[in-house]
C-alpha cells in the first residue's frame, strides 16, 4: 500500500507541476496590457537674446500598436515674446504671443536605434505685422498647418532614454509660419 500512495502522491505532483507551467505560458503570452503600452517623454526649448524670448515645452504620449510602430499625441506650447522695430522712424514695439496647437504623430521603428516619423500638426498664434495705413505694427490672428517628414535615432531602440529627430516640414509657407525654416532639429527624452 505504501508504494500505491507514494506513486499517487507523485503522479499528484507531477500533475501540479503540468498545470502550474501551462499557467506561466499562459502568462508569458498574454497580450500587454492598455498602459503597458503606453510611453511618455517630450522636449522642450529655451532661448533668449536681447530682442526675444522663447519658451517651449511639447510632451509626447504614444501608444505601441506593434512592437516596431506607434501612433500619439504631441500637443504644442509656446510662449515668444519679441521687439519689432518700426522700418520708418526706428521706433520699438513689444510683442508678445502664446502658441498653442495639437499635435498627433506616427512612428515606425526601421531597425534597432533608428526610426521614420510623421507628424501633423496645427498650430494658433498672432504675430505683429506691419500696417502700414497705421504706420504702426499690429497683431495678426495665424493658423498655420504643418506636416513634418523625417526620423531620428533613439538611444534605446522603443524604450526609454533620449532621442534626436530630423524634420521636414512639407506643407512650410513661408508667408504663413511661425517657425523661420522648414526644417526642424528635436532633442528629446522617453521614459
Amino acid at each position: 500500500m505504501p508504494c500505491y500512495a507514494q506513486r499517487k502522491a507523485k503522479q499528484l505532483d507531477e500533475q501540479q507541476s503540468d498545470e502550474q507551467a501551462k499557467i506561466e505560458q499562459y502568462e508569458g503570452t498574454k497580450k500587454s496590457s492598455f498602459a503597458d503600452k503606453l510611453y511618455y517623454g517630450g522636449n522642450f526649448g529655451l532661448a533668449f537674446s536681447t530682442n526675444n524670448s522663447y519658451f517651449l515645452l511639447q510632451p509626447i504620449v504614444g501608444y505601441k500598436l506593434t512592437e516596431k510602430f506607434s501612433v500619439g499625441v504631441d500637443p504644442l506650447f509656446v510662449y515668444s515674446s519679441i521687439t519689432a522695430t518700426n522700418p520708418f522712424n526706428a521706433s520699438t514695439k513689444k510683442f508678445s504671443t502664446t502658441v498653442i496647437g495639437p499635435g498627433l504623430f506616427v512612428k515606425y521603428n526601421l531597425i534597432e536605434n533608428i526610426f521614420g516619423y510623421g507628424e501633423y500638426q496645427g498650430i494658433s498664434f498672432s504675430a505683429p505685422v506691419y500696417d502700414v495705413y497705421k504706420a504702426d505694427f499690429v497683431n495678426k490672428d495665424f493658423w498655420n498647418n504643418n506636416l513634418y517628414l523625417g526620423g531620428g535615432y533613439s538611444s534605446n531602440g522603443s524604450g526609454s532614454g533620449t532621442y534626436v529627430m530630423v524634420l521636414y516640414n512639407v506643407l512650410y509657407d513661408v508667408n504663413n509660419t511661425f517657425y523661420g525654416r522648414p526644417y526642424d532639429i528635436r532633442i528629446g527624452f522617453l521614459f
